[in-house]
């Protein structure tokens, strides 16, 4: 019972940007291209970026906002990742 009890309270102290890793009982950055909102504070995994906003520039993104355009779109035109 106390495990269970510890589990709720350590996810509820993950903040936007990061996940519940239950392996190691501590809140972790998202990952490069992922990102979690803080709708969703008991999540053990984060939420990849999609098509054609593949890429984050960070771990711990909080929005799809965060995600870029993927590299091959960018550098082909030989420009920076200055877009959303």
């Amino acid at each position: 019972m106390f495990l269970v009890n510890c589990f709720f309270f350590l996810a509820a102290m993950c903040v936007a940007g990061s996940f519940v890793d239950l392996v190691a009982n501590e809140c972790k950055l998202c990952p490069l291209h992922t990102y979690l909102d803080s709708s969703n504070i008991f999540a053990t995994e984060c939420v990849p970026c999609s098509e054609p906003r593949t890429r984050t520039l960070n771990e711990g993104s909080v929005s799809a906002d965060d995600c870029r355009f993927g590299k091959s779109q960018c550098f082909h035109w030989g420009l920076l990742d200055a877009q959303a």
